[in-house]
């Protein structure tokens, strides 16, 4: 337990200087010793917790704690009695953060018995000629128009992502969407700088008209209006929630959304981390099942509240506790590892250190890492980043409606966030912490991985073998097989459910019979399997056949190739 003058030194300051700057450091944390004199039980959580919320605790058999109680309405109330004004409370942290006008209010605080200890977490607002770009690695935004040039795809491919597409189907993304898993059902809470003009942007059109813009809290200015405060978190949601077909489809586009603002763009603050914890606690009582943040904190406008890189082990700053303390609750925690990768900082930045989480690093398009992207491990040495995605000219869509491109781990992170949303719906019955595993499984460079890439780049249709995703699908075909997309354009998968130790032969025919393809496999029993055919480049459109031979079996399903 500190004392005030332990604050105050920790901040660099003096006793005799305290009286003549206290009024700079106009917000502060106060920590409550418990959370007695409280009209809260765990036996009415109801009063407290959305149901969504209780019953994503069944589901995952969650306890409820102490931990999810509110702060005690009687000590918020002494707090307000010394004059100061408390912007908000944090139950899983147990305290407040308050706004004083005066020495006399801060000195009211301490003599609180209930109160254990405050932090100095803020400066007063001031203006800011130079703007924090949350957007890209170098201080500078790059934005520039993508231009359609991928090829034609099965099942729609860039006519229907547009310029989303590569980003997508470079993680087999585009193979979950064709199964019908687009986030249906699924509610993902935004944690950012603002949302500028998402209230009109025709790329959130969709979503508004659906109903699955579900609201927003402001935690930098006191109120639900957040669109506003700045273009990131717009950019972010766009790589997620967007969908204009045929120019920009993002990887969740069916999901449900929350949008919380907690990052005062024009300046760094402690107060910035607080904030990130009363979102997660909210998006907590709402029921969400997955959080993207793609904010990082690592050195502050005063640099005495600046952290050091042993401060990142999993435990020690205040948003990658309560990131780890989201994980708990049974939200599956999506966080960006940070831009920097090539600036003397070099590492993730705080809350991607936290144990049950995901964070996400950058590549580029080909998949190869973004030197921007920050390096693991975390300081007590997990790896970290978990995974990568495309970070170096990303496509997204602008406050104004147009698709253009951007670089940071702020772009990698939603759009994997999207995608594990989609995954998660694939299987409910798996818990958070088992889809991370199962992404992590998936990963390229899974049994080697590195403090650049983590686990590599994940591939969401492996991902859903392990799940076992395919395998209710096959086994809801008596063949134990089928094909995807069909009818189909350039590609066509094969989905094979091995019953054997066995080679299996794949052969593709016209109606003649002659064999167009033919692939050969050894294969293990109780194994999915997924076999491409293309070079449809080549063939005519019309009807084919696939021959699947695997010892003394054979089974004949038709495709239809539905253009040149």
């Amino acid at each position: 337990m500190r004392t005030l003058l332990t604050v105050i030194l920790a901040l660099g300051f003096s006793i005799s200087t305290w009286a003549q700057t206290a009024l700079a450091f106009n917000k502060y944390w106060v920590q409550f010793k418990d959370k007695n004199n409280s009209p809260y039980s765990l036996s009415n959580p109801q009063s407290f917790l959305s149901e969504r919320a209780l019953a994503r605790r069944t589901a995952y058999n969650i306890a409820l704690t102490n931990q999810d109680l509110p702060v005690s309405p009687v000590y918020v109330q002494g707090i307000q009695n010394t004059g100061a004004i408390v912007l908000y409370s944090s139950k899983w942290l147990n305290g407040v953060v308050v706004q004083v006008s005066d020495s006399v209010q801060l000195q009211a605080i301490d003599g609180l018995p209930f109160v254990s200890e405050k932090k100095a977490v803020a400066l007063s607002r001031r203006k800011n000629n130079q703007i924090k770009n949350l957007m890209s690695p170098n201080n500078t935004r790059i934005s520039v128009v993508l231009q359609n040039e991928e090829k034609q795809r099965a099942w729609g491919g860039d006519v229907y992502y547009g310029t989303a597409f590569n980003q997508i189907n470079m993680l087999n993304g585009d193979h979950l969407h064709a199964f019908g898993y687009q986030g249906e059902g699924m509610l993902v809470a935004v944690l950012d700088a603002g949302f500028d003009n998402v209230d009109n942007n025709p790329a959130f059109e969709t979503l508004r008209n659906e109903g699955r813009l579900l609201g927003g809290r402001d935690f930098t200015d006191g109120d639900s209006y957040v669109y506003e405060g700045s273009s990131h978190g717009s950019n972010v949601l766009s790589i997620m929630a967007a969908e204009i077909p045929g120019t920009f489809v993002g990887s969740a586009p069916k999901a449900q959304y929350y949008l919380i603002r907690t990052e005062y763009a024009a300046s760094e603050t402690l107060i910035e981390e607080y904030n990130w914890v009363a979102g997660a606690e909210l998006a907590d009582s709402l029921g969400v099942d997955v959080i993207n943040s793609s904010l990082g904190y690592t050195t502050f406008d005063f640099e005495q509240m600046n952290h050091i890189y042993e401060d990142l082990d999993g435990d020690k700053t205040v948003c990658t506790r309560g990131a780890d303390i989201a994980a708990a609750k049974g939200i599956l925690v999506v966080i960006s590892a940070g831009n920097s990768g090539e600036q003397p900082w070099h590492h993730i930045s705080a809350p991607s250190d936290a144990d049950s989480i995901l964070t996400i690093g950058a590549t580029d398009s080909l998949g190869i890492h973004a030197g921007f992207s920050g390096y693991g491990p975390s300081a007590d040495g997990r790896v970290k980043p978990n995974i990568v995605g495309q970070g170096e000219m990303t496509a997204y869509v602008n406050t104004s409606g147009n698709t253009t491109a951007g670089n940071g781990t702020s772009y990698s992170s939603p759009l994997l966030a999207g995608l594990v949303t989609c995954l998660w719906q694939a299987d409910r019955s798996k818990n958070n912490m088992e889809i991370i595993q199962a992404v992590e499984r998936s990963a390229s460079q899974y049994d080697n991985p590195d403090d650049a890439m983590g686990y590599g780049l994940p591939d969401f249709h492996v991902a859903m073998a392990d799940l076992g995703v395919y395998i209710d699908k096959i086994e809801s075909n008596p063949n134990r097989s089928f094909l995807y997309p069909n009818p189909f354009n350039t590609e066509l998968n094969v989905y094979y459910y091995a019953t054997a130790n066995t080679n299996v032969s794949i052969q593709l025919l016209d109606t003649s019979g002659k064999i167009l393809q033919a692939q050969q496999q050894y294969v293990t029993e109780g194994t999915p399997y997924r076999f491409l055919l293309d070079a449809w480049q080549n063939y005519p459109k019309g009807i084919y056949l696939v021959k699947i031979i695997d010892g003394d079996n054979q089974q004949l399903l038709q495709a239809i190739k539905m253009a040149d």
